[in-house]
This record gives C-alpha cells, structure tokens and sequence, in this order.
C-alpha cells in the first residue's frame, strides 16, 4: 500500500481539486455555449421570420397603394389626342388636358373649371367654342321664344288671362271688355286701366305680358 507523506498528500488534494474545479468549468462553459447557440438560432429564426412577414405586408401595402392611387378618366371633345388616360388620384383637368396633347384652336376653356378635381371612371368633353354669330342667333332665340311664351293683352283668351297674378273670372272679363271698348291696348300699362287692377296687380304681372 502506497503511503504518501503529508507534503505529497497536500499536493494530490490540490491536483485532484484543480481538476475537479476545472472540468466543472469546462463543463459549464460547454452548456453555456449550446445554449446561446441555441437562443442565437432560435432568435434569428423568429427574427428572419418578422422581417418576412414585415416584408410581405409592405410589399401588399405598397401594391394597394399603387392601385388606390391611380385613376383611369376619358377626355373627348376638343383635344389633340381624345382617349382613356391613367392619373394619380386627385389630379385635376388641366392635368388631364396637358397629358392628352392640350386643347385644339376650337376649344372653349371658358365653360370648364379646370381645377375640378378628377374621378375615376370619369368622362370629360371639352367644348367647342360658340362662333359670335352663333351667339347673336341663340340669344335672339331665346328672346323670341320668351315673347311667345308672354300673354299678349290684345288676343289672350279668357283662360290664357286667369294665368296672370290675381286675375280671376270677374278680372279676365273686364280686361276682355275694356279691350273691346278701346280697340285693344296700345301698351301694357293701359292693363291699370281696367277697374280694380291696380299697381301692385300691374308690377306682378308686367314681365308676363306683351301687346303686339
């Protein structure tokens, strides 16, 4: 049997701790390490898996974005280059105008509001200008067609007379009568001639009346 003096067995107990406190270590650092390992794969798995998804809802986001953004209107009329065109959303007509090629010689910008805002799906006709003798015939037009529409004092009937303001029966009759007693009205303020019409009855009616 193997007999170690007191010096030898104090130096075995050190080697003997030392390695036990050095494979502990060893040990430790060991498990340490896979399990960072580990977390660093699981953590950059989960991290790799965010951004994926993040990346997917941009890219759907911005895809969206694109669709929402773009409208497709119709210009026709006078313009260089009548179409269908596609236009951010909230663009305006002079936007729309200028990317068909602009207006021709003819076109009227008078009767458009060129900053209107555009809407898809929208159409929009640029008008032709109305030639000054166009302009007189239309206006003579419309003037001619409202003194035909006017009730003439000298031929209406009785009915054509119970149209006017305050004009009844009684009223109608009497108008008729004193046209037939004077030879008719020479002009439309004579109507105050008549008994019981006065100025009020008068200034009501006088834009409906005419004598010809």
């Amino acid at each position: 049997m193997l007999r170690f003096t007191k010096r030898e067995e104090m130096i075995l107990l050190v080697i003997i701790i030392t390695l036990v406190i050095g494979s502990g270590i060893i040990a430790v650092n060991y498990f340490t390490d896979k399990k960072s390992e580990k977390a660093f794969v699981a953590d950059n798995t989960a991290k790799k898996s965010v951004e994926s998804k993040e990346e997917k809802l941009e890219q759907k986001q911005q895809s969206e974005d694109k669709e929402l953004d773009e409208i497709l209107v119709q210009v026709g009329g006078e313009i260089n280059q009548p179409g269908v065109y596609k236009l951010r959303e909230g663009s305006r007509i002079f936007q729309l105008l200028d990317k068909a090629g602009g207006i021709t010689s003819k076109a009227d910008l008078d009767q458009m509001n060129l900053v209107k805002e555009l809407k898809d799906g929208e159409k929009i006709i640029v008008p032709k200008e109305v030639t000054t003798e166009k302009k007189t015939a239309i206006q003579g037009d419309n003037q001619k067609k409202t003194e035909q529409d006017k009730i003439n004092l000298n031929t209406a009937t009785k009915n054509e007379l119970q149209q006017l303001y305050r004009i009844g029966p009684a009223l109608s009759d009497r108008i008729i009568e004193y046209r037939n007693q004077h030879g008719g009205f020479n002009k439309i303020s004579e109507l105050k001639e008549v008994s019981r019409i006065g100025e009020k009855i008068f200034q009501e009616n006088k834009e409906r009346l005419t004598v010809r």
